[in-house]
């Protein structure tokens, strides 16, 4: 899954844009949130690679759905 988060995309040290790649993540806390309409999980990760990012922490929504049978 791509994804840019904030504090992530913003503009690489060099001056190259955007940062791009894959980061190596642990994480740090998931719960559900029940929403009559968009049920989600909270995610909430920290960064543990590369080494410049370690530390900091992305969070986000997982949307779920009920499937019904026969869907």
């Amino acid at each position: 899954m791509k994804r840019q988060f904030p504090g992530l995309h913003s503009e690489s040290k060099d001056g190259g844009g955007l940062l791009e790649g894959a980061f190596l993540a642990r994480v740090d806390r998931a719960f559900y949130r029940w929403h009559p309409e968009k049920p989600f999980f909270f995610l909430r990760f920290v960064v543990i690679e590369p080494k410049e990012h370690t530390g900091q922490t992305i969070s986000g929504r997982l949307y779920s759905q009920r499937r019904r049978c026969g869907d």
